[in-house]
């Protein structure tokens, strides 16, 4: 007989695990369902160089501190090795290998299919997936017909492959932005957006920006949800000025693709060995 659960959390990254955290608290019978090998969310595919945009002060799930000096912006590996640990501490009930393929509704219960071939039942679904695997891919004309590599971001690791390459880095975003710094010493790369680029200091005062909005309430009300949310571009004083000085540089989105690369409002048409699109995720 299949055990019934009071609810089934989909997703082990840290939403999944926050989750978790207080339904076992709470001592209700659940599952966290999660398809990759581990529990450390969409943090594993992530680029290499990626850090945390909040210190370790305001970094922690409920129930376990982040390990490390207060200001310090964890790396990948550490946030990735946090969450494993998160994980394990509190023996949370978590399924790895899971992937799931349909949830049904069948009178007053859940039903949760996997490609394994699993079938759990519960009361409640509680979806903790995030984006990531959902890119929000711009409509660009003429993009069948490009021969040169498109990738998401998701599929960027590290300048290694792109040296002496023509890269353009399509999105206004932090990922972006910062892929395009990154490659900005091996490769000529052009960050393309439709808006100029708005930045938000990491800092004020020599305060990072989420003091200030945990002493104003903005990590509590809906309009600082709205601001996590926003496409604004985090700055520790490195972003805005490469940009200002060409390096990379920034020009409006080029109005379509042809086979060898991009045609940019003037006219010109240009050749590029690779596109680099951001895609919207979520981030700790």
């Amino acid at each position: 007989m299949t055990s019934i659960f009071d609810s089934i959390v989909i997703g082990a990254g840290q939403s999944g695990l926050a989750t978790a955290y207080y339904l076992k608290k709470k001592g209700l019978k659940y599952i966290v369902l999660e398809k990759s090998n581990q529990t450390a969310g969409s943090w594993p595919l992530y680029y290499d160089s990626l850090k945390l945009f909040s210190p370790v002060k305001y970094s922690s799930l409920p129930g376990l501190s982040f390990q490390g000096e207060i200001n310090h912006y964890p790396t990948k590996t550490e946030v990735m090795s946090y969450l494993n640990t998160y994980a394990q501490k509190f023996e949370l009930n978590i399924a790895t290998g899971k992937t799931i393929t349909e949830v049904l509704k069948e009178q007053e219960l859940f039903l949760v299919k996997t490609e394994e071939g699993d079938l759990f039942k519960a009361k409640t679904i509680i979806s903790a997936t995030g984006s990531f695997d959902s890119p929000n891919l711009p409509e660009i004309m003429g993009i069948e017909s490009f021969a040169g590599e498109m990738i998401h971001s998701s599929q960027y690791n590290n300048p290694e492959r792109y040296v002496n390459k023509r890269v353009i880095v399509v999105g206004a975003g932090n990922s972006a932005v910062q892929i395009a710094y990154e490659l900005r010493e091996t490769s000529k790369v052009t960050l393309a957006t439709r808006n100029q680029i708005k930045f938000i200091p990491q800092t004020i005062l020599k305060k990072d920006i989420h003091y200030w909005f945990h002493l104003i309430g903005l990590d509590y009300f809906p309009y600082g949800k709205k601001l996590s949310m926003d496409s604004s571009v985090l700055d520790r004083n490195l972003y805005k000025q490469a940009i200002k000085n060409n390096n990379p540089d920034r020009r409006d989105m080029f109005v379509s693709l042809n086979k060898d690369g991009v045609i940019w409002s003037s006219g010109e048409e240009e050749k590029v060995d690779t596109i680099i699109l951001q895609r919207v995720t979520f981030q700790m």
